[in-house]
């Protein structure tokens, strides 16, 4: 029943797993102090795991970005707009990476022009599926 519990509160963003974790870690409680301990540090090792290791994977392999670059681009987001921030931290990353590529193979030619305004050339690519 617990693990139902914590995966239906696992769904909801921030702080579902811990909601999950307090009503494991109040059950265990009646058992034994040692017990709720256990399965709070359990919890702890658990979420750091899943938040460190496998979401940036994950998103940077659905986004086509290296984990490195989600968990830095979280951390920016998050860090300059909050939640909203990390929320688009990953797909703004994602679109900045096509970008620079694009300049950088030459595909895009962007330049600023005299008046400040800047311009953007993009060169004829063939369609390719």
């Amino acid at each position: 029943l617990l693990a139902v519990i914590a995966g239906i509160l696992e769904m909801v963003p921030v702080v579902g797993p811990l909601m999950a974790a307090v009503v494991a870690v109040s059950v265990s409680a009646f058992k034994s102090p040692l017990l709720a301990l256990i399965v709070a540090l359990f919890y702890l090792l658990v979420q750091q795991l899943e938040n460190n290791l496998l979401v940036p994977k994950i998103m940077g392999h659905a986004v086509g970005i290296s984990p490195l670059t989600v968990i830095t681009a979280l951390a920016v987001g998050g860090s300059l707009a909050g939640v909203f921030g990390a929320i688009l931290a990953v797909p703004v990353a994602a679109a900045l990476q096509v970008l620079i590529g694009a300049v950088l193979r030459g595909d895009v030619d962007p330049r600023v022009e005299e008046n400040g305004r800047v311009s953007v050339t993009v060169r004829d690519q063939p369609v390719t599926e």
